[in-house]
């Protein structure tokens, strides 16, 4: 009888695992609106969203105009996910003198929990950027800034770059921040002034399990039985294979198989 019962708790582990893993599948995407047209999987809310034509563009001539209506919105899913990876993009704001409150990103946990806040606004001397209620960069109106984010969400950190400088590292907020999900940009200021997004891009950074970094939930082991940064069926193999090693709840050395 025993057999038949190890056999049910894994298929159960099995299912169970890969549902897990199907969420937590990594969709790499880029936009860069080089056509002119609004395409893509970005929804629109709340104003009139338009790609314009810019010459100086970092991508292909064309950008996304941030409307000069409050609350307008863009939003744009990339999965749930528990890898390390990172978001850039590039923002140019206008302003014409004055302070002015203009656009902000925010990054979403699946929690619906802005994880990650960025917000650009100026005045007559030039754009602030905030990073999570923080102030802590300063650059020119009126040209293209590139601004990139390495995600860790399984550490709760994220490291944010100016033009390909280091800015500042910062814990994650919300509750439940171990899977990221989406990015927001809207326009918060009752005025004109313009922001423009260009080549939007999310790619996996493979420095998992380097020095300082940790190991992905569920990563017990690849093919030769080390963790290797993903997540599959090696390490249900080993998760199954394992699962009534110990029964014993009390017992601390129950779980030494996926500790050490």
């Amino acid at each position: 009888m025993k057999p038949v019962f190890q056999m049910l708790v894994c298929l159960v582990v099995v299912i169970f695992a890969f549902s897990t893993f199907a969420a937590a599948e990594f969709t790499p995407w880029f936009e860069s609106w080089e056509d002119g047209l609004n395409t893509g999987d970005w929804s629109y809310s709340g104003g009139d969203w338009q790609t314009v034509a810019d010459a100086n563009s970092p991508d292909g001539g064309y950008c996304l105009e941030f409307p000069g209506v409050q609350s307008a919105m863009v939003e744009r899913d990339f999965g749930g996910m528990l890898d390390a990876f990172s978001l850039t993009f590039y923002y140019k704001g206008v302003g014409n003198g004055g302070y002015w409150n203009q656009n902000a990103f925010l990054v979403y946990n699946t929690n619906n929990e802005g994880a990650i806040w960025i917000e650009f606004f100026g005045e007559d001397t030039g754009l602030h950027i905030t990073f999570n209620q923080s102030i802590n960069y300063f650059v020119s109106l009126n040209k293209w800034i590139k601004v990139g984010l390495v995600i860790r969400p399984f550490e709760g950190l994220f490291s944010a770059y100016i033009d390909d400088e280091f800015v500042t590292e910062l814990a994650l907020t919300g509750e439940h921040r171990q899977a990221i999900d989406r990015l927001t940009g809207w326009h918060s200021g009752n005025d004109t002034h313009m922001g423009y997004l260009d080549a939007v891009d999310v790619v996996r950074v493979i420095d998992c399990g380097s020095p300082g970094q940790a190991y992905l939930t569920g990563d017990f082991g690849g093919s030769d039985g080390v963790p290797d940064c993903y997540v599959g069926l090696c390490d249900l193999a080993i998760l199954c294979s394992n699962w009534l090693t110990c029964t014993d709840p009390e017992d601390s050395s129950c779980t030494a198989w996926y500790i050490d």
